[in-house]
């Protein structure tokens, strides 16, 4: 299922269930669905986009990335986006293993995190697992590093 979505809009959601089928963002693909899937999360992915091209996944993106300034600026723009939305919905990351196992775009991703890590203190890395735990039971950032879910 693709979701409706329009990239320069900002039009990012929070992960959702199939509880109820009225609600559900417009797909884009195939047949809307007209019934429920209860306890079935959806966990959007926006989006990426790298000098004016779109791409639904970094490997999509790989033809226009040369460098690893273009790997993590790739995933940072896309961040920054989801980060300066009012509500700050969670910026899924998808990465397959041909972008992986690429030297070049491996070492742009793992500077984009640590980055990340080191420069927004409101800004965790985590699964989706933890996300949805957090999401079912949340606290507030003073407390996150002593959230059980989110512990090693």
């Amino acid at each position: 299922m693709t979701l409706s979505h329009r990239y320069d809009e900002g039009n990012y959601l929070w992960p959702f269930t199939f509880d109820f089928a009225q609600g559900i963002p417009e797909c884009t693909a195939g047949s809307p669905l007209n019934e429920s899937f209860p306890g079935v999360w959806e966990f959007p992915i926006a989006d990426l986009q790298f000098n004016g091209v779109k791409c639904a996944s970094p490997s999509g993106c790989a033809p226009y990335i040369k460098t690893e300034k273009d790997a993590f600026d790739l995933f940072f723009t896309a961040f920054s986006q989801h980060y300066n939305q009012k509500t700050r919905p969670p910026f899924v990351m998808f990465i397959d293993p041909a972008w992986a196992t690429n030297d070049m775009y491996a070492k742009g991703t793992n500077h984009f995190l640590q980055f990340v890590g080191a420069a927004f203190e409101d800004t965790w890395i985590i699964t989706t697992q933890q996300a949805l735990a957090w999401m079912k039971d949340p606290v507030i950032a003073s407390k996150a590093h002593k959230f059980q879910p989110w512990g090693c």
